[in-house]
């Protein structure tokens, strides 16, 4: 059997090919990044999507109102839902129908990592099983994939979840993918997606690709 050689690229057709490969890119910010928001509008093209991190400090109402501003700017916002900072069944409502209204589309649904949970929401599981997404007209979500495993959940878990999630759509029609953890391990990712066709999983995903950081 003969090896595949990648072909040798000039300097201008990689940085064609890397300009190509991030056309179509998202990016991620949370809601301590609204000071930078005019900057981030000047340099994304219109219609780029944009992710609004949920972290510890922030509130949902805080990650509505940069949900809302990134997509009146044009943008394409995906704010992130976690199932464990919701307070009830009607916080979520709320805030999913203030997206809404807004021109919002997409969401990013995920667990969290609160030990307690801060209402009846452990789990993006329970979300979908509320019923609150459909109920809101939003038509596009995104959900957790995890190509290096999770400390807190046996594999098995992860795959009947995803499964779960993708027989979800198929009911209810609303587009989901699989957005993944950011890695430092290609071959982890690659051999990951591979075997999401033995699992029956065949969502689309996204891969979460790591900005300049420190370890």
């Amino acid at each position: 059997m003969s090896a595949v050689v990648a072909p040798v690229l000039s300097a201008d057709e990689l940085k064609r090919s890397i300009v190509e490969f991030v056309r179509a890119a998202s990016t991620e910010i949370s809601t301590h990044d609204e000071g930078n928001l005019p900057a981030l509008f000047r340099e994304l093209a219109p219609g780029t999507t944009v992710y609004i991190a949920h972290t510890p400090k922030a509130s949902l109402d805080e990650v509505v109102r940069i949900a809302l501003k990134v997509q009146a700017a044009g943008l394409r916002a995906s704010p992130h839902i976690v199932a464990r900072r919701i307070e009830g069944r009607e916080a979520l409502r709320r805030a999913l129908s203030a997206l809404r209204a807004g021109g919002v589309e997409q969401v990013l649904l995920v667990a969290g990592d609160l030990p307690s949970p801060a209402g009846s929401f452990t789990s993006t599981l329970d979300i979908l099983d509320a019923g609150c997404l459909e109920e809101s007209g939003i038509a596009h979500a995104g959900v957790a994939g995890h190509p290096e495993g999770n400390k807190a959940i046996e594999p098995a878990a992860l795959w009947q979840a995803l499964a779960r999630k993708q027989a979800y759509a198929q009911r209810s029609g609303v587009k989901l993918h699989i957005v993944t953890q950011f890695s430092f391990d290609p071959q982890a990712i690659c051999s990951w997606e591979r075997s999401l066709a033995g699992h029956g999983v065949n969502l689309p995903v996204h891969v979460g690709i790591a900005g300049p950081t420190p370890l």
